[in-house]
């Protein structure tokens, strides 16, 4: 099975080849199109942050293989609270 991070990494080569070979329209103006860089940093900030979360905990980030506990700690302390509401 393919890990959705994997498919990220595929889109977003996909997505600067495509800019390169084959550019379109300019909707958004520089400096305003690099909006979602930071954001997309601070996403992959938060995914290394809970996979070494997950490797302390000695249990591995696997979206499809079963858990051997669970982690609600550290930035995993937010979705848990949230699925208690």
């Amino acid at each position: 099975m393919i890990l959705p991070p994997t498919y990220l990494l595929g889109s977003l080569v996909v997505l600067v080849l495509l800019g390169v070979w084959l550019p379109g329209p300019d909707f958004i103006d520089a400096p305003w199109n690099l909006v979602g860089v930071p954001l997309g940093l601070i996403g992959v900030g938060l995914n290394v942050v809970g996979d070494r979360q997950f490797q302390r905990a000695q249990t591995g980030m696997h979206p499809f293989g079963q858990p051997r506990i669970l982690v609600t700690t550290g930035v995993f302390r937010y979705s848990s609270t949230c699925a208690s509401w």
